[in-house]
Formats: structure tokens, sequence, C-alpha cells
């Protein structure tokens, strides 16, 4: 059984039970059915498959989203977790180093700018272009530091605000009509988590390698899955909004698809910086709707959080650094003996 319902003036099926298998939406092999997923906006609720064979998770059904990021939109001093990009739009105009503060926020801008200024030495006259601009605040950053950059974007809100605040540096169009313009233009493209939002990432990048020119990069970030332990079935943002929990190999399969050659940026350094305890109870849960069904914000609203960031003080304080390292290596020995490598962000450095 089934039902319709209406999103945007558009269709959607929604399936009132899950199988137990569906082909993986990333490389066809067999997926299992591991929970249900509260989404976004009440009452619709998401399945979850994962694929062992790229070590991805994806929600299901596939649905129009606009409807819930027009609330996001609206709302985004009110919904935890977004709340903080808008901190960073109004926080970085008032930074005398903009990119400095941004690398200090979180591993995935720490990094984007690493794999920037340390892995490919990037030149300032490079033609840059960060797809997925949003507020802004990281194309601005970039410009304010030298480089040649802008910012594209798919909602005109965001691009309308992005220059009233930082200056026109912005366009706002689909990349695949942009595309049909700009082949082979420019040296270097960023995407700060974006992928986990497209419905078809595969058909992105592929748009994305026509935007490069023939040595032309690919910077992109995406939460990691294989941070945490694989009983956990989805710690991301609810869906319609993540519909993708990535890891390094599905990135890598990814690549392969493209023909494009890879290397992800290691953490190492970030860690040493930025000491973390990641919370280790309720992980998985489902956690709660953050709209009602008519587009109110719900108050109590149960977010997961990816960590915890200690006060400053604390952070110097040799006890804490002590039971911190033991706790870290307690929770992720891999990881910790590796050096730190990973983190709860990927980020990989596609070349054509």
């Amino acid at each position: 059984m089934s039902k319709q319902i209406e999103d945007n003036n558009d269709l959607v099926r929604l399936e009132d039970s899950a199988t137990e298998s569906t082909p993986c939406l990333l490389c066809g092999s067999n997926a299992i059915f591991r929970k249900t997923q509260k989404g976004y906006q009440e009452p619709y609720t998401f399945k979850i498959y994962y694929c062992e064979s790229c070590n991805t998770s994806f929600s299901l059904p596939r649905v129009k989203s606009n409807k819930v990021y027009e609330l996001i939109y609206k709302n985004p001093l009110a919904v935890k977790g977004y709340k903080r990009y808008q901190n960073y739009q109004e926080q970085v105009i008032t930074k005398k180093d903009p990119l400095n503060f941004l690398e200090n926020l979180e591993p995935s801008y720490w990094g984007a700018i690493h794999a920037i200024k340390n892995v490919l030495q990037v030149d300032k006259s490079a033609h840059i272009i960060e797809v997925g601009s949003g507020l802004g605040y990281f194309t601005y950053s970039l410009k304010t530091a030298g480089y040649n950059i802008q910012g594209l974007d798919i909602s005109q809100e965001a691009v309308n605000d992005a220059k009233k605040k930082f200056g026109n540096y912005y366009l706002c169009d689909d990349l695949f009509n942009f595309a049909e313009h700009n082949s082979e233009s420019y040296d270097l493209v960023i995407m700060t988590e974006v992928i986990e939002h497209l419905d078809d990432p595969k058909e992105f990048l592929k748009t994305i390698n026509r935007i490069l020119k023939p040595n032309g990069k690919l910077i992109t970030t995406t939460p990691n899955k294989s941070f945490y332990p694989n009983k956990i079935s989805w710690y991301t943002d609810f869906p319609p909004v993540h519909c993708w929990w990535f890891s390094e190999k599905s990135i890598e399969y990814i690549a392969g698809l493209l023909n494009m050659k890879l290397k992800f940026v290691e953490f190492e350094d970030y860690h040493k910086k930025h000491p973390f305890i990641s919370k280790i109870v309720n992980l998985d849960s489902e956690g709660d709707f953050i709209f009602d069904s008519l587009g109110n914000v719900i108050e109590k609203q149960n977010i997961k959080t990816n960590n915890l960031e200690m006060p400053k003080w604390l952070k110097k304080n040799k006890l804490y650094i002590y039971l911190r390292n033991f706790l870290f290596e307690s929770l992720y020995p891999k990881i910790y003996k590796s050096g730190g490598v990973q983190s709860n962000v990927i980020c990989a450095i596609l070349y054509k």
C-alpha cells in the first residue's frame, strides 16, 4: 500500500512499509533496510538503507525539499544546527582575517582551507567558484584573502542576502544550466557540505567536471560515516535535507566513475589544535521533527550535534587533556592510533 502527498505542487510517493533491501542508489549493489527515521517536518518519515559494498547510507523516498529549505531560510535562528550558519555570516564581516576565523570554526572549513593553502597551494589568480555558496561567508572570506573567487547558489534569496552583506561576488543559477555556458572555465571548484543534500550526486559531480579546466580540481566536504561505529544507522541531518551519509569508500566510488584522481585531506593537525569529545549517548536516536505540519518551528527539538566543544580555559587544563585523550582513544582506537587522520567530516580533493 502507498499514499500520495502533495509537496510544492509535485506528487511524491511514500511507502507505508519498507522493503528489506533495495538497489543502492550510489553503486547499484544490494542495500539493506536499517531504520525508519523522522524527517524535518511532521508527519513524514523516511527509510534508511545501508550499502556495505560502498559503505553508504541513504534515505528513501526522494522528495522535493524546496518547501523545507524555505522554512529553514525563514527561521534560521530558530532551527538548531542552522543557527550557526547565520551567526557565521554576521561574525565573519567583523573579523580582520575572516579566513583564519572560519578555519578555526569547524573541520569542514579547516579541511577546505588546508587543501587550498597547503595541499594544493592554489595561486590567488586561479579562477575559483564555490558551488552552493549559501549565505556567502566562505566566498567572502576567500575573496578578502585575495583569491579570485565567485559564489554560485540556486537560491535567489541566499544570493540576494550574500550580495547585500558582502558585495557583488555571487550568481544565482542552476548548476546544470550554468555549465552549458561555462565549460572548462574554472581551475578550482569548492563545495562544502553540499553533496549530502543532492538527489543524484553522481550526475551533479559529472557536471562539476564539465566546468573544470583540463587540470582542474574539486574540493568537497561532507559528513563522514566511517568516523562512527557501523551500528549507527543515521547520524547526520534529517531527510530530506540530508539524503546521503557518505564514507571515504563512497567518495572513492564516485571518483572512479568520474575517472578522477582522489586525495583525502588528513586531519591530524586539526585534532591537535581542536580537541573534542564526541557525545556517546543517543547517537542513533530518531530525534524530533523540526517543523510541524503547518510549517511552525517545534520548540522542543532533540537535535543531534557532532561534537561537544569545551571552553578554551578547559582545553588547556592538563587533567582535561589527559582524560580527553584517554576517552578519545577508547571511543575511536583506529582513528587515534592512525594519528587522527580521520575526522567526523570528509574533505576530498578530486583531480581532473
